[in-house]
């Protein structure tokens, strides 16, 4: 099992991983997971190209489905498009986390620390409009 005190990183990595390679993982988090949980420009990608693939299939997609995917999408640039195939290749064998439950829970971790990012940003955001909305006498 993974420790608990993961990096952001190595969270978004193993849940792109699980969602890359494990179906149940895959399927079961398409309905939670959004893009924006994802801080990379690589995990939005990639998890926007997966459940748009298993809405229109009900399946998730072979790797090599998802390499296609990618390597056709003329919104990626070409940067971005090898940094995922690379990452994609690179993590063809990896270990997957095998405990379900807790990669489902730390997919919610990661949902909920961006759901409260969002929420201050957008506090900070309303006290600086605030700011500016002054009236004098």
């Amino acid at each position: 099992m993974v420790s608990n005190m993961m990096t952001n990183d190595e969270l978004e990595r193993l849940i792109l991983v699980n969602l890359i390679r494990n179906p149940d993982f895959a399927k079961r988090m398409s309905p939670h997971l959004k893009p924006e949980y994802f801080p990379s420009l690589l995990g939005k990608a990639v998890v926007c190209t997966i459940f748009r693939f298993i809405r229109q299939h009900e399946t998730i997609p072979s790797i090599q489905s998802l390499k296609a995917l990618i390597e056709t999408n003329k919104k990626i640039g070409f940067t971005l498009r090898d940094d995922i195939i690379k990452f994609i290749d690179e993590n063809k064998e990896t270990k997957l986390e095998s405990n379900l439950d807790f990669l489902m829970q730390q997919a919610e971790v990661m949902a909920k620390g961006c759901r409260v990012y969002d929420a201050m940003a957008k506090c900070v955001e309303m006290m600086e409009k605030d700011e500016h909305d002054t009236f004098s006498r």
